[in-house]
């Protein structure tokens, strides 16, 4: 039997996904008041050991 290492894990409302070694992507589903759902994605550099947080649109950077 042969074990694979995962690159992406699902939860309810979260998407963690493996870049390499040192990248995480995490993309988190945030309810709005209206119903509407927006997602954001979250950068993580671990030899950094700092967020970035980046709205999923054209806009680019929300915070830092």
């Amino acid at each position: 039997m042969r074990i694979q290492k995962m690159k992406k894990a699902e939860l309810e409302g979260m998407v963690f996904e493996k870049v390499n070694d040192n990248d995480m992507n995490i993309f988190i589903d945030i309810k709005n008041k209206d119903g509407s759902t927006e997602t954001y994605k979250v950068n993580y550099i671990k030899s950094l050991r700092l967020p970035l947080i980046l709205k999923n649109s054209k806009f680019g950077v929300c915070s830092a």
